[in-house]
C-alpha cells in the first residue's frame, strides 16, 4: 500500500493524518476518528484498519491530538470542520463512491455533523463506545438512516441502559453490548479475554463492511 503522512492546519491547530491507498484504485474510503486517549494505533483501531485495508479499501486516519482542556473548550462544529478539512484534502485527489466512518469515543462527537453532509448520506458507520451521555450523539443514533454497527461495554461510563435499550429498536443499527466491557472494550485484568473480544469485534466489522 501507499502511505502518505501529512498535516493540515485548522484554527491554529495542526491535524496529522495518515492516508493508506492501494496501487489499484479503490472506490471506497474508510475514515477513522480515534478517541481522546485511544489513538489509531491502539489495538481495536489498529486491527480495524488492517481488516478494512485487507478488503481493498483505502483508509484515512485522522490523528488529531487534543488535551482534555482543549477538547472541553472546542466547539463541535470546529472539531468537525477540522476533520472535514483533512477529508476534502484527500478526496479532491481521488473520487470515491462509498464511505465508511469508524469513530471511537471522542470521535463520535463529529458523527452527528458528518452524517448531515450529503457526502456521507449512504456511508456505513461503526460507532465504538459512543458518548451516549451527549444529546447530539444520542439524537443522531436515534434518527440516522445510515446503516450502523455499535459496540459498547456495560461497564463503560458512557453506557446508559435506557438509551441503549431504545437503540435496540433501530432496525438499521446492529448493537453489540460487551458484558463487563470497559471504555476500551476490554475486561479489567483479563488480557486473553480482552484479546478475544477485540477479535470478535473486528470479525463483526469485517462482516458489516
Amino acid at each position: 500500500m501507499n502511505r502518505l503522512n501529512g498535516t493540515m492546519a485548522h484554527a491554529g491547530k495542526s491535524i496529522p493524518f495518515l492516508y493508506l491507498s492501494h496501487k489499484k484504485k479503490s472506490n471506497t474510503l474508510a475514515i477513522l476518528l480515534p478517541g481522546l486517549g485511544y489513538t489509531n494505533q491502539a489495538p481495536l483501531l489498529f486491527y480495524t484498519t488492517s481488516i478494512i485495508a485487507s478488503k481493498g479499501y483505502d483508509v484515512l486516519q485522522v490523528n488529531y491530538k487534543y488535551s482534555r482542556e482543549e477538547m472541553s473548550n472546542l466547539k463541535e462544529g470546529d472539531f468537525t470542520d477540522a476533520i472535514l478539512k483533512v477529508i476534502h484534502h484527500i478526496i479532491e485527489k481521488q473520487d470515491y463512491e462509498h464511505y465508511i466512518l469508524v469513530a471511537k469515543s471522542m470521535g463520535t462527537i463529529a458523527l452527528p455533523y458528518l452524517l448531515e453532509n450529503p457526502l456521507f448520506q449512504s456511508a456505513k458507520v461503526v460507532w465504538q463506545t459512543p458518548l451516549l451521555q451527549r444529546e447530539d450523539v444520542y439524537k443522531s443514533l436515534r434518527i440516522t438512516k445510515n446503516r450502523g454497527l455499535l459496540f459498547i461495554g456495560d461497564k463503560d461510563p458512557c453506557y446508559i441502559e435506557e438509551r441503549v435499550s431504545f437503540l435496540h429498536s433501530r432496525t438499521n443499527l446492529a448493537l453489540h453490548i460487551i458484558e463487563n466491557g470497559d471504555h476500551a472494550l476490554e475486561l479489567n485484568n483479563d488480557v486473553f479475554a480482552s484479546i478475544e473480544i477485540i477479535s470478535d469485534i473486528v470479525r463483526k466489522i469485517d462482516d458489516f463492511i
